[in-house]
């Protein structure tokens, strides 16, 4: 068959799709425009009161509901400052004819299982950053190394970037033209001396169905990443994949990832939570199923055959606007949200969407949650019972769930907000933070730079707990 009938035949299954499901259809240029409306607004405008920190902050404990340190006050409630690190201090500031603005993104982290030692992996315009967990001789607490990056390597750079980690290897994806997947060896930063300009080397560049990508997901408890909202460059694969639908790759080999194809069941997923299923629907229990957050909805579907995934259900919500990012509860029952642009759309403070997911493919009508500040939600994650929110210019906000298992709502008991300037409703300060460090601690990165913090031992004693118990 010749390439262009190739493409014809792409091009009438995606019309058969959307004949099928006319409603999907107009929503996916609905989407795709929205995404292209959202890129334009999001290069994060510095913070005025961190323009002048050129170099790492040490520790500051929180008291009386400031932490200060060199000069500066951050907002905060029983979270302290370990440590700061601006984009400035991490050598290039600003890239192309235009000076864009280095900034940072995404985060993730990974305990060494040879050493015990910690590691921050920090997404950033131009590279991936790796920082050791250590302890400052002067405090006695835990501060950053930098043990250098791993430079971008697409023809161009872009802000959005997003880490993973499965086993002892982080996959790294962007929206930057060419860029792919990358997958590096984290057991090369062991035993490493403190060198900034040290550059690195991934063991493997994956292009097969990739080129741009926005996010990837990867399931704890299997060898699957899954790529999302991302293009491929090729027209074929593009069409099939819907521009962005979940995109399947085997990892069981890390030097050697294998694409398994792809699913245009939700034509665009920004995010997603994928897990093997152990919640209180005990029709799906052990299948793989991906929650997607996807732009107009949030979709469940049924990953375990990859040849052919079966969505669940589809389910809106009222004043929706940016359906961007959630995560699960880890008894698998409260699935919670975040809309990027409902707070700017419809005026009202941080709104987090609870859905109760004891019915898989028939929830309940999710309950709204409404913080105390203006700012914008962006990524979300649980632990021991509580929420880690990342909420742009609110900084990191901890909640706690137990009300939702009395039939109340979450509340909200922690906080360390990294940009000083205001709270508004704007994009700038955090993107997300990563909560799953021993001893309370919390990586959370923002466009300014890089922040280490301390969440209160007490407070962590008497509020963690394990949902569904």
């Amino acid at each position: 068959m010749s390439r262009t009938n190739t493409i014809l035949c792409a091009l009438l299954l995606l019309g058969t799709l959307a004949f099928a499901n006319p409603l999907q259809a107009m929503w996916s240029v609905a989407e795709l425009r929205a995404h292209d409306h959202k890129s334009a607004a999001m290069q994060g405008t510095p913070s005025q009161v961190l323009a002048g920190v050129t170099q790492p902050l040490g520790a500051a404990q929180c008291a009386n509901g400031q932490a200060a340190v060199g000069g500066i006050a951050f907002d905060c409630s029983d979270v302290d400052l370990l440590a700061f690190v601006p984009v400035a201090a991490l050598g290039q500031e600003s890239y192309g004819s235009a000076a864009r603005r280095i900034e940072g993104s995404d985060v993730w982290g990974w305990t060494s299982p040879s050493t015990g030692d910690e590691y921050v992996l920090m997404g950033k315009t131009n590279a991936t950053a790796f920082f050791r967990i250590v302890t400052d001789d002067a405090t006695g607490l835990p501060t950053l190394e930098n043990l250098g990056e791993l430079p971008n390597p697409a023809t161009s750079f872009s802000v959005w970037k997003d880490i993973k980690v499965r086993g002892n290897h982080a996959y790294i994806v962007a929206e930057a033209s060419a860029h792919g997947m990358q997958v590096f060896d984290l057991t090369t930063l062991d035993g490493l001396d403190e060198a900034p300009d040290r550059r690195h080397t991934a063991v493997a560049h994956y292009r097969d169905a990739s080129n741009t990508s926005h996010n990837i997901v990867i399931n704890p408890d299997t060898d699957w990443a899954y790529i999302v909202g991302g293009t491929s460059g090729n027209t074929v694969n593009d069409v099939l994949c819907g521009r962005g639908g979940l995109h399947f790759v085997d990892i069981t080999d890390p030097v050697a990832p294998a694409s398994a194809g792809c699913s245009a069941v939700d034509l665009y997923v920004h995010d997603a939570q994928c897990v093997t299923y152990h919640g209180p629907d005990t029709r799906f229990t052990g299948r793989e199923l991906c929650f997607n957050a996807a732009e107009q909805w949030v979709s469940v579907v049924d990953v375990t055959d990859k040849n052919a995934p079966v969505r669940l259900g589809v389910f809106p919500y009222t004043r929706s606007s940016y359906v961007h990012q959630g995560w699960l509860t880890e008894d698998h029952r409260f699935f919670l949200l975040g809309d990027e642009t409902d707070e700017q759309r419809f005026g009202f403070n941080t709104r987090t969407m609870i859905f109760d997911f004891e019915d898989l493919t028939s929830p309940q009508l999710p309950v709204e949650y409404f913080g105390p500040t203006t700012a914008i939600d962006h990524n979300m994650y649980t632990r021991d019972g509580l929420l880690y929110q990342s909420n742009y210019a609110a900084g990191l906000r901890i909640l706690d769930t137990e009300g939702l298992y009395d039939g109340g709502t979450l509340s909200e008991i922690a906080h360390f907000d990294v940009f000083p300037d205001h709270d508004n409703a704007s994009f700038v300060g955090t993107w997300s933070n990563y909560p799953y460090f021993e001893d309370g601690v919390v990586a959370v990165n923002a466009y300014d730079g890089l922040f280490l913090l301390q969440v209160d031992a007490t407070l962590l004693a008497n509020e963690a707990f394990t949902p569904g118990e």
